[in-house]
């Protein structure tokens, strides 16, 4: 222990300090302490002036403390060491200070690993694609997209967006649409409404979502600004299999495709508008900041970047809450698989593929945020935290916003269960990122926080199960990515995510297993910490987190 700030930096230059805790006597003092040596750095400070009086210097002082990549500041009015530890926590919840990621090693950069189409054109502010006008756009009677063909009443002039959807100019008319929508099958919606209870798509949907009033009757008009959502339905419920999770699948909805109304003819690099219908905003791919995504190198488990396109080329229709009604042929029903997803998509957009290689999941993965930003913008309440569910919905609408640097998708409305499930607070392990429980911070008893208890006294073992089972390990893929993209920690504003993350993969839990075991009996050595679901997304934490 320091007597003064001046004497901080002085021991901490000893072999083997890790902490040095010292009083000062202010926030001059305080501010000062940044040339200190040592990992981690404890201030005891009798307050004077204290911060509920004098906020605004002390959150001076504790920024200024935190450009010191190893330091942290705990006040106390008396030098009590538990009222020390108290103010020390308390600051640490105001704004937990980010780890940055490892510099990239010196020299020229990876070579790219081999992977991806590259079928997607890369446009830039500099080489933008020209506007074709009306009379150079082909005329047609009906167009087909992954299954789904619409008929028009008379031939209309008709382009792509960037993703591969179509657009029609003008008021068009849909006279037909194959497969035929009967018997409560391959349902069209006009306009996806941004609810998350009712769907239009197949009758089939369980839970009584199905809600016949959605589903447009031929001949339907589409005007400017609206966007026609076509499914088609699997032959038998639970036929099909879950992609990253092998069971059988629940939702009756094999596949989906969207055509959009547009007034003028668009550039090739135009974004579909979120299939919310009219006042979604129309973005273009010349304005992705493709320099903000790192080329690190590849490692272990490295999956298929082929496989990871495929999955997010078409669209990935997200309103309906439990994921009743997803597109199972290339989507997956349930969050925890979500966020495994977009997570690993993330990461894999920080690899040193050539732009050429990335730019078909970097532009599906935007057109994925694009739409759930329209949702959430149109009204929709967002995906909430109910145990597995409500993750990965934040991470694509962020990465959108980031890579588009569109303000409002980078601090998006909603709720998100990522956020909900995660706060700081003292837990029972010692541990102070915790679980916030089945519904999050907002809710109580076998649904609220629960980690402040010993596990005797929990209600049930409901939270702790899907702590382990669906969510934390599925989000490390979303949290890793996002801290090495720049920018999008930092839009995230919510620090307890990445500080659970960072405890989840760090903290070794063998005893706060052996302890619950030993406590209720109930054993949880399937699902220990410090791996992520998947082994690309540990391997990539171990290289550029841990």
């Amino acid at each position: 222990m320091a007597s003064s700030g001046a004497a901080a930096p002085r021991l901490s230059r000893a072999a083997g300090v890790d902490l040095v805790v010292v009083r000062v006597s202010g926030p001059r003092a305080a501010a000062g302490l940044a040339r200190t040596r040592a990992r981690r750095l404890l201030a005891l400070a009798p307050l004077g002036p204290s911060p509920a009086r004098n906020a605004a210097a002390w959150r001076a002082a504790i920024a200024s403390a935190r450009g010191s990549a190893a330091l942290d500041l705990g006040v106390t009015s008396a030098g009590r060491r538990s009222a020390a530890l108290d103010a020390y926590l308390a600051l640490l919840r105001e704004g937990a200070k980010p780890k940055p990621p490892p510099p990239p090693p010196a020299g020229p950069p990876p070579p790219p690993p081999p992977g991806g189409s590259g079928g997607v054109p890369v446009y830039t502010k500099s080489n933008p694609p020209p506007t074709p006008t009306l009379a150079q756009l082909p005329k047609v009677g009906s167009l087909t997209k992954d299954g789904v063909t619409w008929t028009f009443s008379e031939p209309e002039s008709v382009g792509q967006f960037i993703n591969g959807d179509y657009w029609i100019v003008g008021n068009t008319t849909v006279t037909a649409i194959s497969p035929a929508p009967a018997n409560g099958r391959h349902g069209s919606v006009k306009n996806l409404p941004p609810v998350d209870s009712d769907t239009g798509f197949d009758s089939r949907t369980s839970s009584n979502r199905y809600e016949a009033s959605l589903r447009v009757s031929l001949p339907v008009t589409l005007v400017p600004g609206d966007s026609l959502v076509s499914s088609i339905s699997v032959d038998t419920v639970g036929a099909a299999r879950r992609w990253l999770f092998d069971t059988s699948a629940d939702s009756p909805v094999k596949s989906i495709s969207i055509l959009t109304s547009v007034s003028a003819p668009l550039p090739p690099d135009a974004f579909r508008p979120s299939y919310v219908g009219k006042g979604a905003p129309v973005f273009y791919s010349r304005n992705l900041r493709r320099d903000l995504l790192p080329k690190l190198a590849a490692v272990a488990a490295l999956p298929s970047l082929g496989e990871w396109e495929q999955h997010f080329r078409r669209p990935w229709v997200d309103n309906l809450f439990f994921n009743f009604d997803s597109p199972i042929e290339y989507m997956p029903d349930y969050s925890r698989e979500i966020a495994r997803a977009v997570g690993t998509a993330g990461l894999l957009l920080t690899l040193s593929y050539t732009a050429e290689q990335k730019e078909p999941l970097l532009v599906y993965l935007t057109q994925y945020g694009i739409d759930l930003h329209g949702l959430v913008q149109a009204g929709h309440p967002g995906w909430t935290a109910h145990g597995g569910h409500g993750s990965g919905r934040k991470f694509p609408i962020v990465f959108a916003g980031t890579m588009l640097e569109v303000g409002g998708m980078q601090r998006p409305p909603g709720k998100y269960g990522e956020d909900m499930q995660t706060m700081f607070g003292t837990g029972w392990t010692g541990a102070t990122a915790l679980y916030a429980g089945h519904y999050g911070s907002t809710g109580s008893g076998r649904y609220g926080p629960y980690e402040h208890l010993q596990p005797r006294d929990w209600v049930d073992t409901l939270n702790e199960d899907y702590r382990r089972c669906c969510t934390s390990s599925a989000w490390i893929g979303e949290a890793l990515a996002a801290r090495l993209i720049p920018g999008m920690q930092g839009s995230w504003n919510h620090a307890p995510f990445f500080a659970y993350a960072d405890r989840w993969m760090t903290e070794d839990d063998t005893q706060a297993r052996a302890t619950i075991q030993a406590q209720i009996g109930k054993s949880y050595n399937g699902f220990p910490q410090r791996k992520a679901w998947d082994a690309f997304v540990t391997n990539m934490w171990k290289a550029y987190r841990g």
